[in-house]
């Protein structure tokens, strides 16, 4: 499986069906990690994780393909397959008014609900 850690609005985004594709340069480090010697793709998930630490939120998504230019791995994400330690994340989608996206809201810490695509109130 290949561990992949992201910012929470990126992590926020992929939990909510919203980013459907991440993006790494094309750089020794990745490619050794994201292909084998042959160049064939290693793996069929990602297990994103938000920070670190012990209690980091993660998930584990479904590596649906992978494409390679001279810059850039496009990481083409299928579902979502487990998820932990989401805490105060909404995973029920709802639309949100704002931008017409259905997206599972982020719950703040006084019980505002945030839309994490265009960061706007959500009843």
């Amino acid at each position: 499986m290949l561990n992949l850690t992201l910012h929470r609005e990126y992590f926020d985004l992929i939990l909510a069906g919203a980013k459907t594709r991440e993006f790494r340069k094309n750089t020794p480090h990745y490619r050794s990690r994201i292909r084998d010697s042959h160049g064939v793709v290693k793996h069929d998930r990602i297990k994103f994780t938000n920070g670190y630490g012990k209690h980091r939120p993660w998930m584990i998504v479904e590596l649906r393909d992978v494409t390679e230019t001279e810059e850039m791995f496009t990481l083409y994400l299928g579902k979502i397959l487990d998820r932990g330690n989401i805490g105060g994340r909404v995973t029920k989608k709802v639309r949100c008014d704002a931008c017409g996206y259905f997206v599972c809201p982020v719950e703040l810490d006084d019980g505002m609900l945030k839309c994490p695509v265009c960061n706007g109130d959500m009843i």
